[in-house]
């Protein structure tokens, strides 16, 4: 991909990733919690081993999957595009690795095992909002990396990802805002689920738009002089 390959970003991370929970181990109990309730307060505990090693084998598999589903189908797209994709990849890596390391981890090992929400909901901000929409921008067209549904054509695939890009950035950015000012419960799930799914409802319907908009032009009548 390009010359290089985000396999082994993806290994690295990986590997650190074990490195900080192996030695974190000792500092958990037997059971720690792995689902939380809209007050951050534990609801749902798992054995240490599951909880605390499940999202380092995330790490790697789900972007190893991705890249083995895109990495033949981008032989001929430009250098910028094969570099977008290859911060697309390592994406999911990047955003588990945080997750694990600032979100997961110190849930496991402090005493009320209180989920650090507002660090969690900024973290989806940065990585899957501000830094995805900032890639899909220069992606060129593909069938497994950018907004992809029945209206997505070649030709309107430029236009559209510039657009969803930004509203994915804009977005993104109110939301890391927010996400240390609203308060833990309701008012800051709201927010989460708002701005996370919003952009995706507006992109589909961009490319709705567009492709009404390029059928009408296609069925008007040709007028010469």
């Amino acid at each position: 991909m390009g010359g290089s390959n985000p396999v082994v970003l993806v290994g690295l991370l990986t590997a650190v990733s074990l490195v900080i929970t192996i030695f974190k181990w000792h500092d958990a109990p037997q059971k720690i919690p792995i689902w939380w309730d809209l007050h951050a307060h534990p609801w749902l505990w798992v054995p240490r081993w599951f909880g605390m090693f499940f999202l380092p084998v995330l790490t790697f598999l789900v972007p190893y999957a991705l890249y083995m589903s895109v990495v033949n189908n981008i032989e001929s797209h430009g250098h910028e595009s094969k570099h977008s994709i290859f911060h697309l990849v390592t994406l999911p890596a990047i955003f588990l690795f945080v997750t694990q390391t600032f979100v997961m981890l110190p849930a496991a090992v402090n005493d009320l095992h209180t989920f650090p929400a507002r660090t969690f909901v900024a973290n989806i901000a940065l990585w899957l909002l501000i830094w995805f929409g900032y890639n899909i921008k220069h992606v060129e067209p593909n069938m497994v990396i950018g907004i992809i549904n029945p209206w997505t054509t070649n030709s309107s695939w430029d236009n559209l990802h510039s657009q969803a890009g930004t509203v994915f950035e804009v977005c993104g950015v109110i939301l890391f805002i927010l996400a240390f000012f609203l308060p833990v419960g309701w008012p800051l799930t709201i927010g989460l689920i708002f701005l996370w799914l919003g952009p995706w409802l507006v992109s589909y319907g961009l490319a709705y738009t567009s492709a009404e908009a390029t059928e009408n032009a296609d069925r008007s009548p040709l007028i010469t002089a």
